[in-house]
């Protein structure tokens, strides 16, 4: 998993971006990226951090994140948002 903190200009004052989460193959389907997006939520929690927000790369993936928690964001470009 591979997150950035996004320093933002007005409030909220930081936003996490989820670049990319892999599982390798053989640990698919297990619920370890279930897992990794738990731990990212429960850090953001502790920093404070409210909004995540990912770029889906494809249907499955986009399906991955949404049950997740992951919704549309409310921008127009084509991400998903997490709030926590």
């Amino acid at each position: 998993m591979f997150c950035l903190v996004l320093p933002m200009r007005k409030e909220p004052a930081r936003e996490l971006l989820l670049y990319e989460i892999g599982v390798r193959s053989a640990w698919r389907r297990r619920g370890v990226g279930r897992q990794l997006i738990a731990a990212m939520t429960d850090w953001m929690r502790a920093e404070a951090i409210e909004t995540a927000w990912v770029l889906a790369g494809h249907a499955g993936a986009e399906r991955f994140y949404e049950a997740c928690g992951f919704r549309p964001g409310s921008e127009p470009a084509a991400y998903l948002e997490l709030h926590v």
